[in-house]
């Protein structure tokens, strides 16, 4: 297995795939090592070239003394795909590693095709909480944080019908470095990205369990309602059904995946050509939707109006009455939150 000594640590990694596919890399959870990417690789092998890599402190990888922050784990990195040459990547973080790629959007986001964030959160935990478990590992080692492990990140029915997974989730953890783990604890403790990720611009997918009790689907919407322009998972997939699957997959690779991330048009045209669109296909709904994330990436309110009287015009007086009423009382929601 290779290793790649960077500035600040010697990181455990694992390249393969066609060199002529897209990069895609693979960022793990607190806790974990690469291996926890296993399942995926065979089908993520035919569509891209696969980095995965131990953080710090963690599988394979050096353990660096603690604390560790966020932007230190970011910096890791980026230190390893410039080590391997590559330029532009697509990145799936899970946990601490979705928290990875919040921060690689805001500090570097002209490295990012596109980020998925997997059962992550803006902010996880209390200081207190990450104290405690902190604490526990100085005190008692990796022991009891294994047996612990288990019921938080699978559920009851996965637990009695995967003993062997679970079994060889808990010696993973067992066998981790204290140190290592408890410098990934503090970065997860120390991460805030609440107020800044409204400033994201890279095209997002959040996933969200609907059973995690870490980071729950509530944390997943947060995100996908102040980045701009990201989906949620958990909520546009909520109808999909045997029935509707290859409809819901065409609109998740080719509307969302393809055409909404095409640079032959700012974002913002984008969003007021589908907002009148809508308003002449009398798509309510939808309307609503797209004029809340329509918003987040910086359309105006007088944009909005100038959409809507030229929809009167064009689409007719009624659909562009209507969609007035449907702004107004998007407006008047968004406006009740900001005085909470």
């Amino acid at each position: 297995m290779p290793f790649a000594d960077l500035p600040h640590a010697r990181i455990h990694y694992m390249l393969c795939g066609d060199n002529s596919l897209p990069a895609l890399v693979l960022s793990t959870s607190l806790g974990t090592n690469f291996s926890i990417w296993d399942a995926q690789v065979p089908e993520f092998e035919k569509h891209f070239r696969l980095l995965r890599y131990d953080m710090r402190g963690h599988g394979q990888s050096s353990v660096p003394p603690p604390p560790y922050s966020v932007p230190d784990l970011a910096s890791d990195l980026l230190s390893l795909v410039d080590s391997l040459g590559i330029d532009r990547f697509h990145l799936c973080g899970l946990s601490v590693g979705g928290m990875i790629g919040m921060t690689l959007a805001l500090k570097s986001p002209s490295r990012l095709r596109k980020l998925v964030l997997c059962s992550t959160a803006a902010k996880i935990g209390t200081a207190e909480s990450w104290n405690a478990r902190i604490e526990a590992v100085r005190t008692q080692g990796m022991k009891e944080i294994a047996r612990a492990t288990p019921p938080r990140w699978f559920t009851r029915n996965f637990q009695n019908n995967s003993p062997d997974v679970i079994a060889a989730v808990v010696r993973s953890i067992e066998s981790l470095n204290p140190d290592g783990y408890i410098g990934g604890c503090s970065a997860v403790r120390d991460f805030d990205a609440r107020a800044t990720v409204s400033e994201i611009r890279v095209p997002i997918l959040v996933i969200s369990a609907t059973h995690d009790p870490a980071a729950p689907p509530s944390d997943g919407r947060f995100l996908a309602d102040h980045i701009p322009g990201a989906r949620h998972v958990d909520r546009t997939m909520k109808n999909r059904t045997r029935f509707n699957e290859p409809f819901q997959d065409l609109i998740t690779r080719y509307a969302w995946g393809e055409v909404w991330s095409r640079p032959g048009l700012p974002r913002k045209t984008r969003s007021l050509l589908t907002l009148s669109m809508l308003v002449a296909l009398n798509r309510e709904p939808e309307f609503r939707m797209h004029l809340k994330a329509a918003l987040s990436i910086g359309v105006s309110r007088d944009e909005v109006q100038e959409v809507l009287l030229q929809a009167a015009v064009y689409c007719g007086v009624p659909a562009a009455n209507s969609a007035f009423h449907a702004a107004q009382e998007v407006f008047e929601r968004l406006d009740a939150k900001k005085s909470k």
